[in-house]
């Protein structure tokens, strides 16, 4: 699944639900993709897919290798292009 497959997944769970319900939505705190849609659609007055997509190219995000998010549960480590040349030996 990439990165904007996600943020489409999010805005489809999202984007019907009214701020008042968005609010209670509770996100695990290390789910920074789920927490990020909900305040975007909380905070945009365009919640369109096209407008979701195009912000999320647009946003912020670390660039330590050794972070890890989490989306629907499933972690995923991000390590360098170096490292993973070190690792396949070139």
């Amino acid at each position: 699944m990439t990165y904007l497959e996600i943020i489409e997944a999010l805005h489809q769970k999202y984007a019907a639900l009214e701020p008042e319900a968005l609010h209670k939505e509770v996100s695990d705190p290390n789910d920074v993709l789920s927490r990020w849609a909900i305040e975007y659609l909380l905070q945009s007055t365009d919640k369109s897919l096209a407008a979701m997509l195009e912000a999320a190219l647009e946003r912020q995000y670390s660039a330590n290798p050794n972070e890890q998010f989490l989306y629907r549960w499933r972690s995923a480590l991000f390590s360098k292009i170096s490292n993973m040349k070190t690792t396949a030996g070139y």
